[in-house]
Order: structure tokens, then C-alpha cells, then sequence
């Protein structure tokens, strides 16, 4: 019952060099809008990944009452004014992180996407459009996305849905390992 009104959406917020996204997977209800996504995005990332990745959204930084909406067929995210005091650098990382967001979460919670355009209280935010050193999905790499957890029998095990399947060549961990 619960993958049937259930989705996973992955997240994706930057690795410390700024190369790479990392997903932070997340499950979100089947009718759930891209204004709960981005919300959930512009929080931060889970606690426990916290430590090993940034965010081009400042600490603060937060949705409008427009928040996110639907315009000619792009999508427009309105901030608030915290928005404005990222550094050029921040917002190219922002834009690039929603893009990748919403294309996934677009894909699991069926909503439409197309360009996505951020304004701050429906003005203009100018985001520079040098994006050769922006991060890219993790995934380019040939790296399995799939969330890496501990199951009951202490092995490491890669999470698909609901269901984990050991990594293989690798040994169990010891009773009272735990991150």
C-alpha cells in the first residue's frame, strides 16, 4: 500500500567540491505539489548527509505565497528576499539544483515542468548563465543513486523501493555499527 501512494523523490544538493549532486531521497504522498518539493528542498538535506553537502539556497531562504507555479508551461519559483544576498555562484548552484529536482519529482508525482525560471517577489533574480563548472547529476558518473542502508543482518544494502538488496562483496559489519 504505501509505494502505491508513495513516491521517492530524490533531492539533490551539491557534494563539497561542487562537482557533483548527490540525491537525497525523500517520500512524498502521489498528489503532492512541486511546492512541497521545493520546500523540502530549500530546507536542507536529510541529517545525516548534511555533513557532505551544501545548497546554493542560503540558510532561510524560503518560498513566497506564490511559491511555486505553473506559467505558459515553465515552471516559476518565487522567493523571498533572503534570495537576493546569495552570491551569483549560489544562485547558478540553486537553478541547477531545482532544474534536477523538479525533473525527477516530475516524473514520479506526474506534473508537468518544462524551463524553470526563479524570481523574488515576482521580480527579476539575476542568475548568471555560465553554468561549465555547475554540478552535474551524480548519476553521469555511472554511480548507482540508490540510497545505501543497513539491514537487518548487517551488510550494507542498496534501498529500491521498499526492498533491499545486499551489496555484494562485502562482508557483514559488526552488531553495533551504525552509520
Amino acid at each position: 500500500d504505501f509505494s502505491a501512494t508513495f513516491g521517492d523523490v530524490p533531492l539533490y544538493y551539491p557534494e563539497l567540491t561542487g562537482r557533483w549532486l548527490v540525491p537525497d531521497v525523500r517520500w512524498f504522498p502521489l498528489t503532492s505539489s512541486p511546492t512541497v518539493v521545493v520546500d523540502a528542498l530549500l530546507e536542507g538535506p536529510s541529517a545525516w548527509l548534511e555533513d557532505a553537502v551544501t545548497s546554493g539556497a542560503l540558510s532561510g531562504t524560503e518560498l513566497t505565497a506564490n511559491g511555486v507555479r505553473n506559467s505558459g508551461g515553465s515552471t516559476v519559483i518565487d522567493l523571498k528576499r533572503r534570495a537576493l544576498e546569495a552570491s551569483p555562484t549560489q544562485r547558478q548552484v540553486l537553478l541547477v539544483q531545482l532544474r534536477a529536482t523538479l525533473a525527477e519529482s516530475a516524473r514520479v508525482l506526474s506534473f508537468a515542468v518544462g524551463e524553470v525560471t526563479v524570481t523574488v517577489e515576482q521580480a527579476r533574480y539575476e542568475i548568471p548563465q555560465n553554468t561549465a563548472a555547475m554540478p552535474r547529476p551524480a548519476e553521469e558518473l555511472g554511480l548507482d543513486a540508490r540510497p545505501v542502508v543497513l539491514d537487518a543482518q548487517n551488510r550494507l544494502a542498496r534501498l529500491d523501493g521498499l526492498r533491499s538488496t545486499p551489496v555484494l562483496g562485502l562482508p557483514a559489519l559488526s552488531p553495533d555499527a551504525t552509520h
